[in-house]
Parts: structure tokens; sequence; C-alpha cells
């Protein structure tokens, strides 16, 4: 019961680690790259890989197309973030495009991470298909399993969530966030 409950915390923790490092990526991409004509996001998987140091391995991948799909079932107030600090989604997913093949995020030391965007070849074609997560713990008698949802379900289960607006009633952007003062744009002259 002890090891079951130190390997949930390990997971919850990769899990976190996984989602800091997606959301730096794409914060990183966002400012830095420009966005210039490519392939459309349905070839592109998007993937993120944890290892932590006793051997833990995370692995989630999905394709890039679905960003629109989840975008379209965010909470209003969050739609309404984006919009305030003049984010486009689509602008980000392109970010991705144009950085296929390279390592967005990259940490190598006791515990490594590694977000990339992978082109879409015949040998990984059936990615576009799924969203994938796969868990290995470490060491000898380790829990080793996947998990694949149907990209076309939570397409569906998006449109449903935006629909019926179960979002908006049940979910709440905590208050530091919700409550931000934004800048208009100032000129600094030298």
């Amino acid at each position: 019961m002890a090891r079951f409950k130190a390997m949930k915390a390990r997971m919850k923790l990769m899990f976190k680690t996984c989602f800091l490092f997606s959301a730096t990526g794409l914060l990183i991409l966002f400012l830095t790259y420009k966005v210039i004509a490519s392939p459309t996001s349905d070839d592109f998987v998007f993937r993120v890989e944890v290892l932590s140091h006793c051997g833990d391995l995370v692995e989630v991948s999905f394709p890039l197309s679905l960003i629109n799909s989840l975008s379209d079932a965010m909470p209003r107030d969050a739609r309404k973030l984006l919009q305030d600090l003049n984010i486009d989604l689509k602008v980000i997913v392109q970010c991705f495009e144009n950085m296929a093949g390279q390592d967005i995020v990259s940490v190598e030391g006791t515990d490594s991470v590694r977000v990339w965007c992978d082109p879409v070849t015949r040998d990984n074609r059936s990615d576009l298909g799924f969203i994938t997560v796969h868990v290995a713990e470490g060491g000898r008698h380790g829990s080793d399993f996947t998990i694949s949802l149907p990209r076309g379900l939570l397409q569906f289960t998006c449109k449903i969530v935006r629909a019926t607006g179960i979002l908006d009633h049940y979910v709440q952007l905590p208050p530091e966030i919700k409550n931000l003062q934004f800048l208009k744009d100032i000129k600094i002259e030298l």
C-alpha cells in the first residue's frame, strides 16, 4: 500500500512537471519565433517525455490539431484572458510546426524532460488518431501501462462541453489570474 502511495505521488509530480515544461515551451515559442507558412497541424504530433532518476517514465503524445478543439472547450474566463493577453493559439500552433523535429524543451540531469513536435511520417501516422499516455515505473517489478484516447472522442467531448457551457458553470480561474490588470502599450523613448 505504501509503495502504491509513493508511486502515485511520483506520477503526480511527473505530470505536473510535464505540464510546467509544456506551458513554458508555449510561452517561449510565442515570444521568440516568427510565424511563417507551413503545413497544416494535421501533419504534426506534440510529444512530452519525462524520465525520473529512479527510472520512472511518462510519455505523452497528441496530434497538434487538437489544440484547436481544446481551445473551443476552454472556460469563458480563460478565453477572455487569452484575448486580453493578445495570445492567438493558431500562432502558437504554427510556431510548434516551424520547430518540427527540434527540441522545444530539453532538460538533462538527475531527471530529464524533453518536449518536441514530430512531423508525421509513414511510421508514426497512427499517432494522429490518438492521445496517448504511456507510464512505466522504474525497477524490475514496476508497472507499465498505456492509455490511448481516440482523437474523435476528445473532439466530440469538447463540442459537448462547449455546447452545454458546463466548464463556464463549474470551473473558475483563481482570483490571481482572473483579476489581472493589463497595461496598454507604453512607448519608451531614449
